[in-house]
């Protein structure tokens, strides 16, 4: 066999396996949209908490999913702070994103077990 050969058969090879890999990876916007759901229902039966709190931050993560599917998918993170000084970050839609803005006070209402937290709403003061 000639070295061109070689090269070629090696990387017709490397492009396989990158194939390979990209169509057989789990969809990391499904799985992520999966424990979403799994976390609403463990947490379902908890008593819901509200509390004054203050929006502190905002921020959003892009997620590119390629294979026969390509797509984009953004997660949505507002951070709130308490009148006790702590804080906590929650996983929202892009509805309570665009409502809420950085140093709105208001009331937020969401259930934890442990670690775990589900946002349910935050109204903010008028």
């Amino acid at each position: 066999m000639s070295s061109e050969l070689i090269v070629f058969i090696g990387a017709v090879c490397c492009v396989l396996i990158v194939l390979i890999i990209t169509v057989t990876a789990p969809d990391s916007a499904d799985a992520k949209k999966r424990d979403i759901s799994n976390l609403q229902k463990r947490l379902k039966s908890l008593p819901e908490e509200s509390m004054p709190a203050v929006v502190i931050s905002k921020t959003s993560e892009i997620s590119k999913t390629l294979g026969n599917a390509s797509r984009i998918d953004t997660a949505y993170y507002i951070a709130f702070r308490f009148p006790d000084g702590s804080r906590k970050n929650f996983s929202v839609d892009v509805n309570a994103y665009n409502t809420a803005m950085e140093n709105d006070t208001g009331e937020l209402t969401y259930k934890q077990r442990g670690g775990d937290l589900l946002f349910i709403r935050f109204q903010p003061q008028a």
